[in-house]
């Protein structure tokens, strides 16, 4: 499900900025959205939410980039291992410093 997260975000930057076509991007980037609600590993979950706010970031809609951040940070601390919130929060901090 993670992977498909990604290919819907991305398929959505493609018609969104590419195919000039904004409604299409929203249709992929609400189904990304809904998958990404369905994920039950937390890791996964903030791998697929860091997916969403790149490409949100990459068509210029800051807000819905931001608002992914802060689910993937919400997520992250939920881990109980301490090793694994950790580790998810490295990710958040390194995937949305590129």
């Amino acid at each position: 499900e993670e992977t498909k997260v990604a290919l819907l975000s991305q398929m959505a930057v493609t018609y969104g900025l590419y195919l000039n076509n904004k409604s299409a991007a929203e249709v992929y980037l609400k189904q990304a959205q809904d998958l990404v609600g369905k994920l039950t590993d937390p890791a996964e979950k903030v791998s697929g939410l860091l997916a969403l706010a790149h490409n949100f970031q990459r068509m210029e809609m800051e807000q819905q980039a931001d608002a992914m951040v802060q689910q993937a940070t919400d997520v992250a601390n939920t881990i109980e291992k301490p090793r694994g919130r950790c580790e998810a929060l490295v990710e958040v901090a390194f995937g949305w410093s590129k």
